[in-house]
C-alpha cells in the first residue's frame, strides 16, 4: 500500500510540475504589466509572436515618453526567457507642452518624428519566467519577478 501511495504521489507531482512548464507555444499573446484590464491605454506589455519575435511596448498612458517600444527575438529554456533586442521605436525631436487632456503627468510630448532604430549589436537579456495564478482565473506570468496578465491571445491585436 505504501508503494502505491508513493507512486501516485510521484505521478501527481510530475503532472503538476509539467503543467507549469513554459514554452514559446503557451506565451503567445499580449501580457500586460500589473493590471488585468485595459483602461484609456495599455500599460507596459509584452507581445510574444509564434515566429519567435517579441515586442515590449512602453506604457501608453505616459505622454512624455520618447521610447515607444523595443523588439527582437525570444527563446525560452529552463524557466529563462532570452530576449535579443534588435531595435527600438522612438520619437525624435518635438517638445513638451502642458497636456490638454486630464490624467497622466499633465505634460505631453508634441511634434517629433517616430523612427525605428536598428541596433548594430543586439542587447541580450536573460529573465526568469514562471507561471502564476490569479484569483479571477486570468492567465499570468512572472517575468523578471513582475506580474503580467494575459489580455489577448492574438499578439497582433495591439495598436
Amino acid at each position: 500500500m505504501f508503494l502505491i501511495r508513493t507512486l501516485v504521489l510521484i505521478i501527481a507531482i510530475n503532472f503538476s510540475a509539467y503543467s507549469q512548464v513554459i514554452d514559446s507555444k503557451n506565451i503567445i499573446g499580449i501580457w500586460q504589466s500589473g493590471n488585468k484590464e485595459i483602461n484609456s491605454g495599455w500599460f507596459d506589455n509584452y507581445q510574444f509572436f509564434s515566429n519567435g519575435k517579441f515586442r515590449f511596448n512602453i506604457n501608453q498612458n505616459d505622454s512624455t515618453k520618447r521610447i515607444i517600444c523595443i523588439g527582437g527575438t525570444y527563446k525560452i529554456k529552463d524557466s529563462i526567457i532570452t530576449l535579443q533586442t534588435s531595435y527600438s521605436k522612438e520619437i525624435k525631436g518635438g517638445h513638451l507642452v502642458r497636456s490638454e487632456t486630464s490624467g497622466g503627468s499633465g505634460w505631453e510630448l508634441e511634434g517629433g518624428k517616430v523612427m525605428v532604430i536598428n541596433y548594430k549589436s543586439k542587447v541580450v537579456s536573460y529573465l526568469a519566467i514562471e507561471k502564476c495564478t490569479s484569483n479571477e482565473n486570468i492567465p499570468c506570468l512572472l517575468i523578471d519577478k513582475n506580474i503580467f496578465y494575459k489580455l489577448e491571445n492574438d499578439p497582433s491585436n495591439y495598436d
